[in-house]
């Protein structure tokens, strides 16, 4: 499939979730509410802005995270390629440090070397070309300056639990619960596309461009094992459900803030998401 073809798909797609998007993806349960935390956590950990910094966002959606941004006094420049999403973002977090623009990151024009930090969440999966993505953000960030990038892993675990959910259903289990959190009116669904990259070949691909003090982090460790999730096998509910995502929480905080670590891939494994975290040579 070409990169327009996609462009479009996803344009039409997102217009159509952004009234939804940000309670259905962070706020909708428990379990959406633990990584919600679980990536603030990280995003403020790792980022390091302070009122100095210029930030770009890639990908800003309904405003989520350019509101947590913004708590830190900085001024940002946020880009989704959704109309609908930047007006859900615009009444969101409406605020004269705020840039706003619509369109293709690949395609909109910046300055070169004008950001001192560039975040983005969820979005390096709806890319093609992931290369040309880094190269650009390497090309963006000021010497010095640092991008998190937090994309969906490629753990079977996660990545096909719908469809061992949905074969559970067919025979009779779990019917009333634990549907996929995107609805398929009008069949707009079928608009969905994703292409997912491994943390390893995010890693190398990274170096490989010349960023250092390259790491991956996962988001949240735990199994998709929550009563109530997104699209979960919904093995723990109620109270055994929420102290296990507070295991979670607190298991994965710990090994990330442990800076003599580097998580290895089998911890990624078990996280539904993870971050690319590097740092432009400060020459």
């Amino acid at each position: 499939m070409q990169q327009n073809n996609i462009v479009d798909q996803l344009r039409r797609f997102y217009d159509t979730d952004s009234s939804r998007y940000r309670d259905a993806q962070w706020f909708s349960s428990n379990a959406a509410q633990t990584l919600y935390w679980a990536t603030q956590s990280l995003i403020l950990k790792e980022l390091q802005v302070n009122r100095q910094h210029r930030v770009l966002e890639i990908g800003c959606g309904p405003g989520t995270w350019t509101k947590i941004l913004l708590s830190k006094e900085v001024e940002i420049e946020a880009v989704d390629l959704s109309p609908g999403m930047i007006q859900q973002a615009r009444e969101y977090v409406a605020d004269q440090r705020i840039v706003f623009r619509q369109g293709d990151f690949l395609k909109l024009d910046f300055q070169v070397q004008g950001y001192d930090r560039i975040l983005s969440v969820r979005v390096l999966e709806y890319f093609l070309d992931k290369k040309a993505v880094m190269e650009k953000c390497f090309q963006l960030l000021k010497p010095g300056g640092w991008m998190v990038f937090i994309t969906k892993s490629t753990s079977p675990i996660w990545k096909y639990r719908g469809l061992i959910l949905n074969l559970l259903r067919k025979i009779g289990f779990w019917q009333a619960e634990n549907f996929m959190n995107v609805p398929a009116e009008k069949g707009y669904d079928k608009l969905f596309w994703q292409d997912l990259i491994s943390a390893k070949e995010a890693y190398y691909l990274v170096r490989e461009i010349g960023f250092e003090n390259c790491r991956v982090l996962p988001v949240l460790i735990r199994l998709p094992i929550v009563s109530l999730g997104l699209s979960e096998i919904p093995i723990l509910r109620g109270k055994a459900a929420d102290r296990y995502l507070e295991f979670s929480r607190r298991l994965t905080d710990k090994i990330n803030n442990n800076r003599r670590y580097q998580p290895s891939l089998s911890a990624i494994y078990f996280s539904e998401s993870y971050a690319i975290i590097a740092q432009r040579p400060n020459i």
